[in-house]
């Protein structure tokens, strides 16, 4: 079973949210793209959750990440992107100037996310995890479907799609 399985299936599993710092903390020998993509898994889900985690939460609560991932700006881009998906949307305006070292980068990435750039590590890990993201079923939420249909979003920002 796949970290990302694994840790997906701890939030099916559980009423509460998994602990993220003890998980990855059980996996240190996972290469640092598999931490990514637990982190934007986790993120996904908080945001859904009465419980999310911004950024600096997580930076916060592992200070210790593997290196050759630039946390920061993965972490602001899945918060982003966790976010659009839920009723508590975030700007790129406003997630820039929380980190005003990553604005230029992370406006770029934000409104061009399926662009090309010069081949950092950086841009290949953006361009995977946006492509799994569309892969894979997004988080149930409890009154996410209703029959056949299911709603994504929620109030005034909710629309219709067929399962």
């Amino acid at each position: 079973m796949s970290l990302e399985t694994s840790y997906r299936a701890l939030w099916s599993s559980s009423e509460s949210p998994p602990d993220i710092v003890r998980f990855l903390n059980e996996h240190q020998l996972a290469e640092p793209q598999q931490f990514l993509a637990v982190l934007r898994i986790d993120q996904e889900y908080r945001w859904l959750s009465e419980r999310p985690l911004r950024v600096e939460d997580y930076l916060l609560a592992l200070p210790d990440l593997p290196a050759g991932i630039d946390w920061k700006l993965q972490l602001a881009i899945g918060e982003f992107a966790a976010r659009r998906d839920t009723g508590r949307p975030i700007s790129e305006a406003e997630i820039s100037s929380r980190f005003p070292d990553l604005s230029d980068t992370l406006r770029d990435k934000l409104l061009h996310p399926d662009r090309v750039s010069d081949g950092s590590p950086d841009d290949q890990l953006t361009t995977d995890v946006s492509a799994r993201r569309l892969m894979r079923p997004a988080p149930e939420h409890p009154a996410a479907s209703i029959g056949q249909f299911r709603t994504r979003g929620f109030a005034s920002h909710s629309y219709w799609s067929g399962l």
